[in-house]
């Protein structure tokens, strides 16, 4: 925080949880301590040593379409596994992200496979003959 004069007690860290069927976001404002345990900490481990719940509180999240703020997102843009791309995912995925505005939620390149299947409607050949009652 020392060196953000721009991080401010009243900044907030926006988290996503991506579990079946659903998206989750929560917000939480993260306290010096907090803080400092997050810049020295090397464990990955799902409970890592040291850490504390009392480090940040959350905090109200509205949700609204104009954000004051940044926005991390992966460097190819996708960011949704959970509709079409599930069997992409994985949670050691190599990744790196750039700033940028996240795609859509229900944008093409989050299920490519929906429009692979739009575009082979076209050019089904088996489909029955309909004779014309009216011509």
């Amino acid at each position: 925080m020392a060196d953000h004069a721009e991080w401010a007690p009243t900044s907030i860290c926006v988290t996503c949880s991506f579990t079946p069927g659903s998206i989750s976001l929560a917000a939480h404002s993260l306290s010096p301590a907090g803080f400092e345990w997050g810049r020295k900490n090397t464990d990955n481990s799902l409970n890592p040593s040291g850490f504390t719940t009392n480090m940040s509180e959350r905090v109200q999240l509205l949700l609204s379409d104009k954000i004051l703020g940044m926005s991390l997102v992966p460097e190819g843009k996708v960011w949704n596994y959970g509709i079409g791309l599930t069997q992409l995912w994985s949670s050691n995925m190599p990744y790196s992200v750039v700033l940028d505005n996240p795609l859509p939620f229900w944008a093409e390149m989050h299920r490519p496979a929906a429009f692979l299947t739009f575009t082979a409607l076209g050019s089904d050949d088996s489909a029955a003959d309909v004779e014309n009652s009216f011509a």
